[in-house]
């Protein structure tokens, strides 16, 4: 074991192109293309209190392929050119018909009672013109935009349209609404759950 002729890891941490499960290393997998869909997002949360915004906005993937990948080394971007790429040491790994959210904190108390997110951004995501894409270096995996985002409503991609391309066009998209809530606050969506277009 060593790195000669290359730069030592942090002490503790993981080799290039490696991360641990349960302490033992092993090599990331990358998504297949086609694989990731960016599958649900709130870019409106309700209310119009200062912070909300910022606090409560988040994101969904779902893997529509047939084995697990992982997140670790994506990068998350909105509609600037910072990217947030997903670090850490352990595996984050999303298995088949699995979800990974993606919100600006990890405290329920704050991000409107969302499961535990997968990995944090700090880019904004639009009320107006929106967008946003994953990564896996310069290689956009699945990309969305918007025009608009209602209030307090997720975007919900329909479970007939759940591929990279449908994802494209806004009229695959339906809003959640009630009962579709979760937390504690007056969102309407469905984190690491099946999207359920209702009439």
């Amino acid at each position: 074991m060593g790195t000669p002729g290359a730069a030592n890891p942090q002490c503790g941490g993981t080799m290039a192109g490696m991360c641990n499960v349960a302490g033992t290393p092993r090599p990331i997998v990358k998504p297949m293309p086609g694989q990731l869909v960016i599958n649900e997002y709130l870019a409106n949360p309700a209310g119009t209190a200062a912070g909300v915004d910022a606090a409560q906005e988040w994101f969904e993937i779902v893997n529509t392929g047939a084995a697990a990948f992982d997140l670790n080394g994506l990068g998350l971007k909105g509609t600037a050119a910072t990217i947030n790429t997903i670090v850490s040491t352990d595996c984050k790994s999303v298995p088949p018909a699995g979800f990974a959210i993606f919100a600006h904190g990890t405290d329920p108390l704050v991000n409107g009672g969302l499961p535990t997110p997968d990995a944090t951004f700090t880019f904004a995501l639009g009320n107006t013109n929106g967008g946003l894409s994953v990564l896996d270096g310069m290689t956009v995996l699945d990309a969305v935009t918007w025009t608009s985002a209602t209030d307090g409503a997720t975007d919900q991609l329909k479970p007939t349209n759940t591929n990279v391309t449908d994802n494209d066009t806004a009229a695959n998209f339906c809003k959640a609404k009630t009962p579709q809530t979760y937390g504690a606050t007056a969102n309407f969506g469905t984190p690491k759950a099946l999207n359920v277009c209702l009439p």
